[in-house]
């Protein structure tokens, strides 16, 4: 499973803001037979498919986490894949704005049907806990940052590689959509102390050998965007399984 499709830059909403009613029509889950080794997960204009899916990807999907965000349950949370595929009516979203607002809309109302499922199929409760952790603070280099504003109203981001060698480009993307997606390529938090706001054009690309050589992403950041990731430590928001069920199937 690629790392990079729960770095979506959406906010969280609280465990306590589940949207009420979102919920999937007809939801099925099996259990992964024992020999499957490919996973994946696929979003669809009306629905969600699974192929071996831990719970704790699904739990990282549904309250938009990174892993580091998440501990406790069963060694079964991490290590069994389930088969889902889910559906709703699309038409339930007809009613939302043609903008940049409505695919934000879109995918929390997924996020939150995902949540209902959680709780309804795995009987899943979790704890909100704020920790102290290793985090980068994003800052403007001395010379100021070098991304150019944009006047794009509905933006979009491409995102291709891992740490070590890809590509980000993005246009009119607001600075804590890059934090969120750089959380996810350095699996550790990336908290903004730019002050700026944007949204900008971004065109960051990287490519670091196993000997050290090239340009890691952290040159790159500092040659292409002015901003620099400074390793420090801050609170960081997360959560604790305190109960989780398997499912029954059908």
């Amino acid at each position: 499973m690629n790392q990079f499709l729960l770095t979506l830059a959406f906010t969280a909403t609280a465990l306590t803001g589940t949207l009420r009613g979102q919920t999937f029509e007809v939801a099925s889950i099996r259990l992964s037979p024992a020999n499957s080794n490919d996973s994946g997960l696929t979003v669809s204009i009306a629905g969600l498919r699974t192929d071996n899916t831990s719970l704790a990807l699904l739990i990282q999907l549904g309250y938009d986490l990174q892993p580091y965000q998440l501990t406790g349950g069963a060694g079964w949370v991490r290590d069994l894949g389930f088969d889902i595929s889910a559906k709703y009516d699309p038409a339930e979203d007809a009613a939302l704005p043609a903008d940049k607002t409505r695919s934000e809309m879109k995918e929390e109302r997924l996020r939150a049907r995902v949540r209902n499922l959680l709780t309804e199929r795995f009987q899943l409760k979790l704890r909100e806990e704020s920790k102290e952790l290793p985090v980068y603070a994003m800052l403007i280099e001395k010379g100021g940052h070098k991304m150019k504003a944009s006047d794009n109203a509905n933006g979009n981001t491409e995102i291709g590689g891992n740490n070590r060698s890809g590509s980000l480009r993005g246009s009119g993307i607001p600075l804590k959509n890059l934090t969120h997606t750089l959380s996810g390529m350095l699996d550790r938090p990336v908290q903004d102390a730019t002050g700026l706001q944007g949204p900008f054009e971004i065109d960051l690309k990287w490519m670091e050998n196993a000997d050290g050589t090239g340009v890691s992403i952290f040159t790159a950041m500092k040659e292409q965007l002015g901003l620099r990731l400074d390793p420090t430590k801050g609170p960081v928001k997360t959560y604790v399984i305190e109960r989780a069920e398997k499912p029954s199937e059908n």
